[in-house]
């Protein structure tokens, strides 16, 4: 009976002992395993930056050639064709105060700041507005925001000294704003020009069309609320639900209001 017993004890040592060396390899190979993706790792990033150092990157620069926009559309009638002209020969014109400049203006053209690649484009590679600070004897500085070879830039200020919403001016006789204050005030914001290719064609679409779209838009909208408020009750039980559906319409109320 002893010797049974003895037996036993060894078999279960024996199975214990099995068991341990079953985890060492595991482990063992679970080790190797993440230092061979490691290793491999490494060998990829030797890879990617022997290549990079190899290769030259360079900016191609603005594209060459022709600008690709800005021209008339084909197919035009003769009158349209006239009308395009008129309105490219207006947009180019640069204007002085007998024509009617104001005090108060970004540029004296049109086509000054949306010159790149062609007219009717973004703002050009030289910015015109450091030359008109000081044509025809004006005595404006130069702002900081603007350099020889930055964007065009319109600024606005933000806020008027009293803290509400700067909304211009009355009056044609103005002194230039004090930028310099208003930029250590945070209080400016900057647009520069963007492309006007294809603003005719929308000209061309009549009020009522885009009237129409936008109610469709908001048709949509609304239909699109009301599934996803049945798919809160759903999945969130009748409180969660309810809570949901008086958000959404706090929310649509808001969207309503006249702003």
């Amino acid at each position: 009976m002893g010797i049974h017993v003895h037996t036993k004890i060894k078999g279960l040592a024996g199975l214990l002992l099995a068991r341990q060396c079953a985890r060492k390899r595991r482990r063992w190979g679970r080790t190797m395993a993440r230092k061979a993706g490691a290793l491999l790792i490494v060998g990829m990033l030797l890879v990617v930056v022997s290549t990079a150092a190899t290769l030259k990157v360079k900016d191609p620069g603005v594209r060459g050639g022709p600008a690709g926009a800005g021209g008339p559309l084909p197919g035009l009638t003769s009158a349209e064709l006239a009308f395009f002209q008129a309105g490219l020969a207006a947009f180019g014109e640069v204007e002085a105060v007998k024509d009617g400049l104001g005090p108060r203006l970004n540029l004296d053209s049109c086509g000054g700041c949306h010159a790149q690649p062609t007219t009717g484009g973004s703002s050009p590679s030289v910015n015109p507005q450091v030359a008109v600070a000081t044509k025809a004897g004006a005595k404006n500085v130069v702002p900081s925001f603007i350099s020889l070879d930055g964007p065009v830039r319109e600024a606005r200020f933000k806020f008027k000294t009293d803290g509400t919403h700067d909304g211009g001016a009355p009056g044609c006789v103005l002194a230039q704003p004090d930028f310099r204050r208003a930029a250590a005030r945070n209080n400016l914001i900057f647009r520069i020009p963007p492309p006007v290719f294809g603003a005719g064609l929308i000209e061309e679409i009549a009020d009522a069309t885009i009237m129409a779209n936008l109610a469709t838009a908001r048709s949509s909208r609304a239909a699109r609320e009301l599934v996803d408020d049945q798919i809160d009750m759903d999945r969130a039980g009748p409180t969660r639900a309810a809570m949901t559906a008086a958000s959404r319409g706090s929310a649509g109320r808001r969207r309503t209001s006249p702003s």
